[in-house]
């Protein structure tokens, strides 16, 4: 049997070129299904993971970590713990030690000496998930793994590999021709062993990847994600306020919380500022043409995380009138967006003092992203990390409403 399944194997990789000239290769697509069923049915999962890129971000991303995963169909949704190392440019590592549960968040706070517990809508909850997810791939976690990546439309079996001792087979997704993702899937279990998004080509490539190594199912149950409290740490736990109706009719006054974001339609606010090239940018500089403004800031790590996405939809529209602009906030420096531009090779233009239309704006995380059509009318506002086949969907939305 051993033996039939390695020719099969073989055999695999002769043909792999053949079908790489197809747009949607079923074989690969049915692999990637199998894989999402095996990670619906993992049940208890434990692995280390290592995150690392290649080009101008060999330097910046490092991360790498031991993960616990825990599915049970009586759960809403699955249990992750994260034990690593978040490395931080010019400063020390982090220690990340997160789990999350998808209601509530617990992480250590090892300057303050807290363990901290939130409701996983809470803004900085929501960072430390993040933050884990440079360990832990967010495909463990979809209710849906691979949904998107199966309604791609470029699908291709690149053949096999051997990573960590374990035959994997190799599976691209190309949503445009200077952009990938490759997916390993292990020929054995039918999990995945490594993840790479490219984008560039030549000399100006870059790769960030992640890398699965010691992987095996482990018997688990819910105690085996309470984050230890160490010695000499106490415990901050901040639950949501449920508040009744009876509560609500007795209560002195109303909570009023600030909204965020501008509705649809409505106009943007007046304001005048510098790009990094010395023009005005203001809101004559938005007549004419949908503008995406992507708001962000560098020390806030996962809303730089999808530029080379903005830069390929920059790319992609330019001839549909869409331009693209950063809005650089809350910058240690006044040049430490222009030098993340240039170190990322993103030509869009930015804003690197984007600070003092905030409020006006509404904006109160980041990354956030207004579309914005010709007449100089919000058409939608976003919020949080979002894929480009997410905000290419957007996009294609507002387009066509003009």
């Amino acid at each position: 049997m051993n033996a039939i399944k390695a020719l099969a194997l073989s055999l695999a990789v002769l043909v792999a070129p053949a079908l790489a000239s197809a747009q949607v290769d079923e074989s690969a697509k049915a692999i990637l299904a199998e894989s999402a069923k095996a990670i619906r049915e993992s049940n208890g999962l434990s692995f280390k993971s290592k995150r690392s890129a290649t080009g101008m971000l060999k330097d910046i991303i490092d991360s790498s970590g031991e993960v616990k995963v825990y599915r049970n169909p009586s759960m809403a949704k699955p249990m992750a713990l994260v034990n690593g190392r978040v490395k931080q440019p010019a400063r020390e590592d982090m220690k990340l030690n997160v789990m999350t549960n998808g209601s509530i968040v617990q992480w250590l706070d090892w300057d303050k000496n807290l363990l901290v517990e939130r409701p996983a809508a809470d803004r900085e909850a929501d960072g430390k998930v993040k933050l884990a997810n440079q360990i832990l791939p967010q495909v463990f976690l979809d209710e849906k793994p691979f949904e998107k990546e199966m309604n791609s439309t470029k699908i291709t079996r690149l053949g096999n590999e051997t990573i960590g001792g374990e035959v994997c087979e190799v599976i691209s997704i190309s949503p445009n021709p200077n952009a990938s993702v490759t997916w390993a899937i292990s020929a054995i279990d039918r999990l995945p062993r490594r993840w790479v998004q490219s984008t560039g080509e030549g000399d100006k490539q870059i790769a960030m990847m992640v890398e699965i190594s010691d992987l095996k199912p482990t018997p688990m149950s819910a105690k085996d994600f309470d984050l230890p409290l160490p010695t000499n740490f106490t415990k901050d736990v901040k639950q949501p306020v449920v508040q009744s109706s009876a509560d609500a009719s007795d209560s002195a006054a109303p909570v009023v919380r600030a909204k965020v974001g501008l509705e649809a339609g409505t106009p943007v606010p007046t304001f005048s500022l510098t790009d990094a090239s010395g023009q005005t940018f203001s809101n004559d500089s938005l007549k004419g043409h949908f503008t995406l403004l992507h708001f962000f800031g560098t020390t806030f790590k996962s809303s730089t995380a999808g530029l080379e996405d903005l830069q390929s939809i920059a790319d992609k529209y330019q001839t549909q009138n869409l331009k693209v602009v950063g809005m650089a906030c809350r910058e240690p420096s006044d040049k430490s967006a222009k030098d993340l531009f240039s170190q990322r090779l993103i030509t869009y233009p930015l804003v690197p003092k984007a600070d003092s239309i905030l409020a006006d704006f509404k904006v109160m995380g980041f990354p956030s992203y207004y579309i914005i059509d010709a007449d100089g009318k919000v058409v939608a506002y976003l919020t949080g990390a979002m894929t480009r086949n997410e905000l290419a969907a957007a996009i294609d939305n507002a387009l066509a409403r003009k």
